[in-house]
């Protein structure tokens, strides 16, 4: 559910005829960094909310999807005034979710990882 409210919240913003980016950044900076959180939404989504499930092929379904999610608010952005598609921002989005998807599929990896045991063990 976090991941559709999210995407829910792209399409709305996207949906505005101007976007106030903070400092000036370029445009690409903001889909990269929202489509980051995406990406660590999506994978956890595909994982069942289990940050332990996540695999390398979640990761890749991960950026797919939200690569096609960026293909389609470029294609949405088309019809709004004064708004206008880009490949770059596509390119942005495709990346964003990438490096969201690892980030999560990481931090499973190193929940996953086997506990050491203790150097001194327990006294009773």
């Amino acid at each position: 559910m976090p991941a559709l409210v999210f995407m829910a919240a792209i399409f709305v913003v996207s949906h505005q005829s101007s976007v106030s980016i903070p400092f000036d950044a370029p445009d690409y900076y903001a889909h990269g960094i929202s489509y980051t959180v995406l990406g660590c939404l999506l994978i956890r989504a595909l994982a069942g909310g289990d940050l332990k499930a996540m695999t390398w092929n979640l990761v890749l379904l991960a950026t797919v999807i939200g690569g096609l999610y960026g293909i389609s608010d470029e294609f949405h952005q088309s019809f709004i005034p004064g708004r206008h598609p880009s490949v770059s921002d596509v390119i942005a989005d495709t990346v964003g979710s990438l490096a969201g998807a690892v980030a999560g599929a990481a931090l499973g990896g190193w929940l996953r990882r086997p506990t050491r045991p203790s150097a001194h063990p327990p006294t009773l």
